[in-house]
């Protein structure tokens, strides 16, 4: 069965090498949700810090549905104005969370309309969905009328259930910010991402929700990208595995992290060797080992030649980050006795 398990591990964790730089066209429609600590920005200033580029436009009313946007002429003519390479569609906040029902009524019929527009200006634009967060507390609104959205867990199920449904209905791809956002939740609670409102995103929330972005629209890395002014890196490094992890699974195992970091043997058992380019005998370098949800395991400031010692680790999947003099190195490593 060990055996088994390793080969299924091993397809989904390929040796990636660096990618070429990418530039994409994106068009984010939405509403505070998108608006608020310029979510578009951020996505942008990632993708630059990692050799990439993203031009965005936005049509983002305060408050604003997909109803309100299919009428829209301004949200209608900015989907006209370009050959967009994806274009964003984020539902207010609370709709997607209400009883089935009610979603095929009031959500679904008008995220048709605004995919159709995407796809009659240009065929080949991806259209992704923005899944959003259920509230702090729950929905005290539609509580009374919907008991499911009384607790952050009961609204959030819904949110993703609609939005995995508008994804399979609309043959679009969906953006998980709503999963990473209860990832981040129930692993590092200390890591506040609302406002006061409990409901609109802190910085930490935007910055989790831009990681994904940059994973879902250009099938990269967030990890050793942009930091915000103000937000410390082990947050950082955290929000962007847990945004990588999100986004990159397979078969319940997230793909490979590596950017000319070689660590061999992988699959290990107790001794590993570290491989970077430029490595100088008698230099020093910071080592972070992660949990797949972004919990830090071990941290340490070890010399060259690189080896560690894994002995004291359980079996599983890891996240590695080596910091050596002054660039960042990311990859995965495999335990299994």
């Amino acid at each position: 069965m060990k055996n088994v398990t390793l080969f299924l591990l091993l397809l989904c964790f390929p040796w990636v090498g660096s990618h070429p730089q990418t530039i994409k066209k994106v068009l984010f429609i939405g509403n505070s949700y998108t608006f608020v600590n310029a979510l578009p920005g951020l996505t942008a200033q990632i993708a630059s810090s990692k050799g990439d580029s993203l031009y965005h436009e936005q049509s983002t009313p305060g408050g604003y549905t997909f109803l309100l946007h299919s009428q829209n002429q301004a949200t209608r003519a900015a989907i006209n104005s370009l050959a967009w390479d994806v274009v964003v569609l984020q539902e207010q906040s609370q709709l997607p969370a209400l009883d089935p029902d009610s979603v095929a009524v009031t959500t679904y019929p008008y995220a048709d309309t605004l995919n159709r527009l995407i796809k009659e200006n240009n065929s080949s634009t991806t259209t992704l969905f923005y899944m959003t967060w259920g509230r702090k507390y729950g929905d005290t609104d539609y509580c009374p009328v919907y008991p499911p959205v009384c607790t952050y867990e009961g609204m959030q199920a819904r949110l993703t259930e609609s939005y995995d449904e508008m994804g399979q209905m609309f043959t679009a791809a969906v953006a998980p910010v709503g999963v990473a956002w209860e990832t981040v939740r129930e692993s590092n609670p200390n890591i506040e991402l609302y406002i006061s409102d409990n409901s609109h995103p802190s910085l930490n929330g935007s910055y989790l929700a831009a990681c994904v972005f940059y994973a879902e629209i250009f099938n990269k890395s967030p990890v050793g990208g942009f930091v915000p002014a103000g937000m410390s890196q082990e947050t950082a490094d955290t929000l962007q595995i847990i945004a990588y992890n999100t986004v990159f699974s397979c078969l319940g195992v997230p793909d490979v992290l590596s950017h000319d970091l070689r660590i061999y043997p992988n699959p290990a058992k107790r001794l590993v060797n570290i491989g970077i380019p430029g490595e100088r005998p008698g230099t020093t370098a910071l080592l972070k080992v992660y949990s797949t949800d972004g919990n830090l395991i071990r941290q340490a400031s070890i010399g060259a030649p690189f080896t560690l010692d894994v002995s004291g680790l359980k079996d599983g999947l890891y996240n590695i980050i080596f910091r050596y003099r002054g660039q960042q190195f990311t990859s995965r490593l495999l335990i299994i006795r």
